[in-house]
């Protein structure tokens, strides 16, 4: 009798079982999205515009922020233009919604709202006014601010815009390096239409008469060429002009280029004069020279006119664009006394050689003091010997 009870028993303990595990994973099942629904507190316009039909009671009577737009696109833009962005924000809760510290991330666009605290169903005005640069490219701005709506408690707002003249200029800004004032040089400039539109160019003014332009296209096209040509200065100093160019396009009927550079009168050498000082009989002193001369020139040859003198070794490498180093090793005379004499230095661009004069001691006399006798032992701690 016993017998047939255990499957029975068994039947019973094993549905419980079944019953309990699947109990257990419904549970699991029901909990988790609640839980991930409470964490997820990112900015989402979508669940900020939907109806609060779904939420519970105590959200009802919390503020809920939602927001128009997240982003303003103001397209394409004329450089120097004055813009204003508008956002609209609507509390579609039923508690007063509070913002605070708000804030652009650049002082260029300032922000102004109408209300920072709006109440149930009601909204407030943000608005940002931005003046685009007075160049071209595309430009983007966010205005922040924080709210009292937990779900959204942070809040970004985003513009942005693309500027492009109606006629461009290629290059903006024309720079001319360092050059002699004897020697001209020219650059290109041309001026072209993004949209592929007409127009003319009716006059080109300059600051300064020593830069000339020549028009190197006809009146009318899409791309105007143009030709700036460097013919020197009344001194010779960096300089910073500009040329105007006149056109027919409403949208820039004035088209800046700003010139620099610098003129070199003359190629300088620092020190003018080399002093040697001191040196026994046929000794060798080494010195160093800046060139300042125009970019990429290079030192042909270093002479000294005196027989007595000679140069044992000269190099020369670039300093910067505007200076070459010029280091040397000269053989001074054997006869005591005092000597002068010319070094003369030929560059690859300088038709007449550049003089510097250089003087020196030849002397019998040692002058130096000798090392050996000041760290020698015992004498460590005592005045050095100065021979005469």
């Amino acid at each position: 009798m016993k017998t047939p009870k255990r499957p029975v028993i068994f039947l019973a303990v094993s549905g419980c079982t079944i019953f309990l595990v699947a109990t257990s994973v419904h549970l699991n099942m029901v909990e988790l999205p609640q839980s991930n629904a409470r964490e997820d507190a990112s900015f989402d316009l979508a669940p900020l515009a939907a109806s609060n039909s779904d939420t519970d009671e105590s959200d009802t009577m919390a503020p809920c922020l939602a927001v128009d737009k997240q982003h303003h696109e103001f397209g394409d833009v004329t450089p120097g233009d004055s813009l204003t962005a508008q956002f609209k924000l609507t509390n579609n809760g039923a508690m007063p919604l509070t913002i605070t510290s708000l804030k652009t991330t650049c002082g260029c666009a300032p922000a102004q709202i109408s209300a920072t605290t709006v109440l149930p169903r009601d909204y407030s005005m943000l608005e940002v006014a931005f003046r685009v640069p007075l160049h071209a490219g595309t430009f983007g701005h966010a205005v922040e601010f924080w709210t009292n709506d937990l779900a959204h408690q942070f809040v970004r707002l985003t513009f942005s815009a693309r500027a492009q003249w109606a006629v461009n200029v290629d290059p903006p800004h024309v720079n001319f390096s360092a050059r002699r004032s004897d020697l001209p040089v020219s650059r290109e400039v041309q001026l072209y239409s993004p949209d592929l539109s007409q127009f003319e160019v009716f006059t080109v003014e300059t600051t300064v008469p020593w830069i000339v332009v020549t028009d190197r296209s006809g009146n009318a096209g899409r791309r105007h060429s143009f030709t700036l040509t460097l013919q020197g200065s009344p001194q010779a100093n960096a300089f910073s002009e500009s040329v105007r160019f006149f056109t027919s396009s409403p949208k820039r009927p004035v088209v800046i280029v700003p010139i620099s550079g610098e003129i070199l009168a003359e190629q300088t050498v620092v020190p003018s004069r080399v002093l040697l000082g001191p040196s026994p009989p046929g000794g060798i002193k080494a010195t160093r020279l800046i060139i300042n001369s125009i970019p990429d020139t290079c030192v042909n040859s270093v002479t000294i006119q005196d027989s007595n003198w000679r140069i044992t070794e000269w190099k020369s490498p670039l300093g910067d664009e505007k200076r070459r180093i010029l280091a040397l090793q000269i053989h001074v005379p054997s006869d005591p006394g005092y000597h002068r004499t010319v070094m003369k230095i030929s560059l690859r661009d300088l038709a007449d050689p550049i003089e510097v004069p250089i003087s020196c001691l030849v002397t019998n006399n040692d002058l130096s003091i000798e090392r050996e006798d000041v760290l020698s032992p015992g004498k460590q701690n005592q005045e050095p010997e100065v021979r005469p």
